[in-house]
């Protein structure tokens, strides 16, 4: 589902920060994931065509503008890692999560925070958008639910599994109402700010 306002992100309140539970990356993977496996997913914010990504050389699928990936599990150590004809290398850590993106000809490399609930849902906001200060409040604008984040990192938080809709800032500016979504346990859900092919800012949101 993609909104074309200016920023985004979703969820309620609950304590910590995070990734994903094992069973959750289980559910994943057809078959078992490599032992001591890392799990990496990329995110095109540059290109409106389709990128093709890899993992020490491996091809892993292409990635489209805004479009929120899958996860793919892999053997931790070094690694290259490629989005169209951009690289970079990251040394990846066993039963770690990683957001790979690509923003203004430039990929950088986010660790998701650890997360093992199977009692919440997790969001996780990807800034790669140019604004800087994007936060989510209930719709009141009373509580604070995920802090400002800043361009070109990302956020998270353990929400509680319940059917509910939230309000974007942009500062203390209301950019837009997010409509209820029913959110699973154990589930993690992805938002996605950037730039669509117009240079209009855009929000892609999806289960990862």
């Amino acid at each position: 589902m993609k909104i074309r306002f200016f920023a985004i992100l979703v969820l309620f309140l609950a304590p910590s920060l995070m990734s994903f539970s094992a069973q959750a990356a289980d559910e994943k993977y057809p078959g078992a994931p490599p032992p001591n496996a890392a799990f990496v997913r990329f995110f095109n914010a540059d290109k409106n065509s389709a990128l093709a990504t890899t993992i020490r050389g491996k091809k892993c699928s292409s990635s489209s503008l805004g479009k929120v990936g899958s996860y793919f599990a892999v053997s931790d150590g070094d690694a290259k890692l490629t989005i169209g004809v951009d690289k970079t290398t990251k040394t990846l850590k066993a039963g770690t999560y990683y957001s790979v993106s690509l923003m203004n000809g430039k990929i950088s490399v986010l660790e998701e925070p650890a997360y093992d609930s199977k009692l919440k849902a997790q969001i996780i906001l990807v800034n790669l958008s140019e604004a800087d200060g994007i936060s989510l409040k209930t719709i009141n604008g009373v509580i604070s639910v995920i802090a400002p984040v800043s361009s070109g990192k990302l956020g998270a938080r353990a929400v509680n599994a319940l059917k509910i809709g939230f309000a974007v800032y942009a500062g203390d500016k209301k950019i837009a109402n997010l409509p209820e979504r029913a959110l699973e346990r154990g589930s993690s859900y992805a938002i996605l700010v950037y730039k669509d092919q117009d240079g209009k800012p855009a929000v892609s949101y999806d289960k990862s």
